[in-house]
């Protein structure tokens, strides 16, 4: 669901084809519809972005007029692993790179790279964003450690340990 309005995303799987429909809940219609040949993992919807998430790949459509806008070939992602922001001046799209263990940081009204992190040792597990897209929070498959920095700069703010023991 978009926030706090009518529009919801939602997917459909038929002959290994996934199908994201765009759906008005008020004028009870489909606004649009996307095939994809690989598998949906994970959507997220901002003002005016539609963010879809594949094992390798994630597409950026526009929400206004449902054009593709960018094309992001990633690492394998079984997961589905993406976070946003959701301020309206500098929204950022965070997603795990193609080395292990960094993130990648993009303007998603620019769609420019910002940065790059060098966020664990290991394959990321979880990411997440803060609304303003100032800090963005980190763990990896060990996840015995979360990690805060800096979404600017790169830098580490906080290191937090959540236990010994390996835990999803």
């Amino acid at each position: 669901m978009l926030f706090k309005t009518n529009i919801l995303a939602l997917v459909t799987s038929d002959d290994n084809i996934d199908k994201l429909i765009i759906w008005d809940d008020s004028q009870r219609k489909v606004l649009c519809e996307f095939k994809f040949n690989h598998k949906i993992l994970n959507i997220k919807l901002s003002k005016d972005k539609i963010v879809v998430v594949c094992r390798a790949q994630i597409v950026i459509f526009n929400l206004n007029n449902f054009k593709e806008i960018d094309k992001i070939e990633t690492a394998d992602n079984p997961h589905g692993i993406v976070a946003i922001s959701y301020e309206s001046e500098q929204p950022l799209l965070a997603y795990p790179d193609n080395e292990k263990g960094f993130v990648k940081i993009k303007n998603l009204e620019k769609l420019i790279d910002l940065n790059k992190i060098k966020a664990h040792d290991n394959n990321i597990a979880y990411l997440l964003l803060s609304y303003d897209g100032k800090v963005l929070a980190t763990a990896s498959e060990k996840g015995t450690l979360i990690r805060i920095y800096n979404t600017e700069n790169g830098n580490l703010l906080e290191e937090l340990t959540r236990g010994k023991y390996k835990a999803e």
